[in-house]
């Protein structure tokens, strides 16, 4: 569908539709506003194989799947503006350049989003590529793939992550394995597992500054080894507070590297790693840290922290990624007060007679409630916002697409 204004669809599903240009399935000049809609399966030569959106979008309860540039950015979506997105997922989109889950080049607003299998053949931003501001809530980058930087996500502006599940995601040649920064981030209680990238695993921050705090960084890998989890290559001020950062098994490299700016690192946790913190260049200093299975805890003139030592972390099971302290940890009431009051699974700090050393804070003889609930084999986020049945979608156990398990009915299209 072709619509020269403004446009609204709701139920509607574009379905293996092509375009010589953009927008396989639907392009749009004007402002879009979509709901419950399922784009599978289009196609275009240029850019949005999915959709193409000109103006301002507004985007709900809507699954991108399977669609392609054969030869652009964008595989599931391009748009041109702002997007305010919710409860929608892209899986497995492919663009030939960037963008392989969506291009945004506006300012992002996305809560409860998830890109999954996505990939950026050529270039960079293997689920995402935000060309400005971005902001998003409690949403998942998983199994994402880019030839270049960024194989979950590549954000030029400012990047706002709250509550994000960054996994599986891999940069192949490039740096920013789960995520490319190339400005000022602020990430709280994330979950930044088995990426891996040639430097930055987990992240690599180019410009800006950097806020990580309550979030965990486990099993990362740099082929390089150089930042197996961080990497910042920033002139910036970058704080970690309340983290962990670890391996479920032994991993060859610096879980932290600091190539220029400043680093202060306060109440966190490395285990497993050859090298803790290393610096190339800049000003590190941390402190009220615990150093568990790390064969060089500092490297590269770090100030070292009086109230940092090593001991055992005790994790409840790492071969599981569960990082949670056992009763017994060296970390239980060993940091100092941040400012942080609440941790990685929002239970309260402090919790006993002190505050404790990385993402969790102990609650003994209690439970934690998982906050990675979103795997594959179940239904994933209910993207149908109005409960009438329009379009679910279920991914098979491999986290591919199936389409037996799509529903949709009622579909409507309008332009104005």
């Amino acid at each position: 569908a072709r619509v020269g204004g403004d446009a609204f669809a709701a139920g509607a599903v574009f379905d293996h539709n092509t375009a010589q240009v953009f927008g396989g399935g639907l392009a749009v000049f004007g402002t879009a506003m979509l709901t419950d809609t399922l784009f599978l399966c289009n196609s275009s030569q240029s850019q949005g194989g999915g959709a193409w959106i000109n103006g301002t979008a507004i985007i709900t309860g809507t699954a991108f799947l399977c669609n392609s540039s054969l030869a652009g950015s964008g595989g599931g979506l391009y748009t041109a503006s702002s997007l305010t997105i919710t409860g929608t997922q892209f899986t497995s989109n492919t663009a030939q350049s960037q963008g392989g889950g969506a291009w945004v080049t506006g300012r992002l607003s996305g809560q409860q989003v998830a890109f999954l299998q996505n990939q950026a053949i050529q270039w960079d931003g293997g689920g995402l590529l935000a060309v400005g501001d971005a902001v998003f809530t409690d949403s998942e980058w998983i199994s994402n793939t880019a030839q270049n930087h960024g194989g979950g996500m590549l954000v030029a502006g400012a990047t706002t992550l709250a509550r994000p599940q960054i996994r599986g995601n891999r940069a192949t040649v490039g740096d920013g394995g789960g995520m490319y920064a190339a400005s000022a981030i602020t990430i709280t209680q994330a979950r930044v597992n088995s990426n891996d990238a040639t430097r930055g695993g987990g992240i690599y921050l180019l410009r800006g500054g950097a806020a990580i705090v309550n979030s965990l960084f486990a099993a990362n890998l740099a082929s390089t080894t150089i930042g197996t989890a961080i990497y910042l290559s920033s002139s910036g001020s970058v704080e970690v507070v309340q983290s962990t950062f670890s391996g479920s098994s032994f991993v060859n490299g610096s879980a932290v590297f600091l190539e220029a700016g400043t680093l202060n690192v306060t109440n966190t946790i490395f285990a497993s790693h050859a090298i803790g913190i290393s610096k190339a260049g800049g000003t590190a200093v941390e402190d009220y840290s615990l150093f568990d299975a790390v064969v060089v805890p500092r490297d590269g003139g770090i100030q070292v922290g009086a109230n940092s030592f090593t001991g055992t972390a005790l994790f409840i099971d790492p071969n599981h990624d569960d990082y949670h302290l056992s009763p017994g940890s060296a970390a239980i009431d060993a940091g100092v007060n941040s400012g942080v009051t609440f941790d990685f699974d929002g239970d309260a700090r402090p919790i006993g007679g002190g505050y404790d050393i990385g993402y969790d804070e102990s609650i003994s003889g209690g439970a934690h409630i998982d906050t990675d609930q979103y795997v594959n084999g179940d239904a994933y986020p209910d993207i149908d916002s109005d409960n009438d049945s329009n379009t679910y979608i279920i991914t098979n156990a491999d986290g591919n697409y199936d389409s037996s398990n799509c529903v949709h009915s009622n579909a409507n299209f309008g332009a104005d």
